[in-house]
């Protein structure tokens, strides 16, 4: 099964990057690392205030996208101040 990888890249409001940073290596890091995925690598770009991941597991691309869903719909950080600028399957 090939290996399904996606370059995540988050805008957040202006004064929020840490806070996002904390709440992400509480609970959306280790969500998804429940759910069999393997982060590859995180940045923060504080110029821009983006916060930048990759993200990987071996699963089919269809799958990819229906597990995404799933994962959405999971815990309070989906109601967040935050918004994805970009995320493509390449």
């Amino acid at each position: 099964m090939p290996k399904t990888t996606q370059l995540r890249t988050y805008t957040v409001r202006e004064g929020r990057l840490d806070e996002w940073v904390e709440r992400w290596r509480a609970e959306i890091m280790p969500l998804r690392l429940k759910l069999g995925f393997t982060v590859d690598g995180a940045w923060v770009d504080r110029e821009r205030n983006q916060f930048v991941w990759l993200i990987r597991r071996r699963m089919r691309s269809a799958d990819h996208h229906s597990r995404g869903r799933s994962y959405r719909g999971r815990g309070p950080y989906v109601e967040g101040g935050r918004a994805c600028v970009g995320s493509e399957i390449i």
